[in-house]
């Protein structure tokens, strides 16, 4: 038992450092044969850790260096841990470096929090020479507070993705390292009464749940800030796509044109082909010629390309709109606001059978507001994270951004969008109020 124990206060330190990064990094996009790279590189670096600290520890090391051969142990494991995660996930040193600190954090409140118990309750040999006692006590505090962190890990950073102010990363960081490495080195623990070290200890886990807090915060931002980069970066793409699909269709339409006057010249020579074969070929050629005739030239250019879309794949596209009531929104917004939601709508038909492959959107103009309603039917059950429905499409990590887009422009203009699904029917409003200031974005 002995041995067992002095074995495990001998190798927890680096493990225990590692498993809190993975614990809050394991969201992240992972790469090419992941389990095989985090096993292999965590037994690796445990080893080289486990020797490294043993040399340290050695009277010859520590009387030329001090406490500074701790300090120098203590970064290569932090620089240790970076490279792991670099190595397993998909992220860059500074995302990194916050989940490498949020992991430090953890290992640090499980540590002072099972020497505060430790010495709270009376045990002995909780430095040197550890007890059976202090062994448990650090065993069960270990395995709680890491729950415990597993659960917040999950509740705030499985979205994965973040983009983060690399700035603020120094923040954290520097408090965790004087918290962990600075102060636990240099306190002369011997020394201090069992009272006062436990009031540091106390001290430390504040101090460590505070830089959890800026490290948990850091997500929250960084995800809003990569929602909103993605927004705005699709944005970009639909007024571009706008733009192409208008340039694109004009030049068919004035092809349509020329070959209708030449059809109606072949018409009047009747000695080429037969009539009904002309106007078979005239009737072709049309599907471009005002398909959709709104009032709207943006509402017309994507209904026309979403009603050609519909009209291949067997679905039907009931429109009943105003395009008049459009005139306030530019025509970029107009394009990827609607656009959204019919590929949206779409995306939702392709898996039905025909009969259902139903679509009925309604745009007019109550009052001096903007009323806009889309209904389809839909397979399955929907879940909703953060109030967006979430994607069925194999990469979760972009999900439902075409509905955060449709909610971004819409309160852009003041308005608001709801969501409903009830009997296989899925159903958005937008009410938008017309004309209006749009906020600046």
């Amino acid at each position: 038992m002995r041995e067992l124990i002095d074995f495990f206060f001998m190798v927890k330190f680096f493990p225990s450092l590692a498993i809190g990064a993975v614990l809050l990094a394991r969201y992240l996009p992972k790469r090419k044969y992941y389990l095989l790279r985090l096993v292999v590189m965590f037994m690796a670096m445990t080893a080289i850790s486990v020797l490294l600290w043993s040399a340290m520890r050695s009277q010859q090391i520590y009387n030329a260096l001090g406490g500074f051969a701790y300090i120098l142990c203590d970064a290569l494991f932090f620089f240790e841990i970076v490279l792991l995660l670099c190595f397993c996930f998909h992220c860059n040193f500074f995302d990194a470096m916050l989940y490498n600190v949020g992991g430090w954090s953890i290992e640090h409140i499980a540590y002072s929090l099972s020497m505060i118990f430790g010495l709270a309750l009376g045990v002995e040999n909780i430095l040197i020479d550890y007890s059976v006692e202090y062994f448990v006590i650090t065993v069960i505090t270990y395995l709680v507070v890491y729950i415990v962190a597993a659960i917040a890990s999950w509740a705030l950073c499985r979205n994965g993705i973040v983009r983060l102010d690399r700035t603020k990363v120094l923040l954290p960081s520097c408090l965790i390292v004087v918290v962990t490495v600075v102060m636990n080195i240099y306190t002369p623990v011997a020394e201090v009464p069992a009272v006062a070290l436990i009031i540091i200890k106390i001290f430390a886990v504040i101090c460590c749940i505070i830089s959890l807090c800026l490290v948990f915060n850091m997500f929250e931002n960084g995800r809003y800030r990569y929602e909103l980069d993605t927004l705005e970066q699709l944005d970009r793409k639909k007024t571009e796509q706008y733009e192409i699909s208008r340039e694109t269709i004009d030049i068919i339409n004035i092809k349509c044109h020329d070959l209708k006057k030449m059809i109606g010249a072949m018409l009047g020579q009747r000695n080429i082909v037969s009539d009904k074969e002309l106007q078979d070929i005239s009737k072709q050629i049309c599907i471009y010629d005002a398909l959709v005739n709104t009032g709207n030239k943006a509402l017309d250019l994507i209904l026309t390309e979403k009603s050609l879309y519909c009209e291949k794949n067997n679905i039907k596209l009931s429109i009943m709109a105003d395009g008049d009531a459009l005139g306030f929104m530019s025509d970029g917004d107009i394009y990827a606001f609607f656009g959204n939601i019919l590929d949206n709508a779409v995306e939702a038909c392709m898996k039905l059978e025909p009969e259902k492959r139903v679509i009925s959107l309604q745009i007019k103009s109550m009052g001096g507001t903007l009323a806009v309603h889309e209904d389809n039917y839909y397979s399955g059950n929907i879940t909703y994270v953060n109030g967006v429905p979430r994607t069925s499409k194999s990469n979760t990590n972009d999900h439902g951004y075409g509905i955060l887009s449709i909610r971004r422009i819409a309160e852009k203009y003041e308005g608001g969008v709801s969501l409903s699904a009830q009997n296989n029917v899925f159903s958005l409003d937008a009410v938008i109020p017309a004309p209006g200031r749009a906020k600046a974005v």
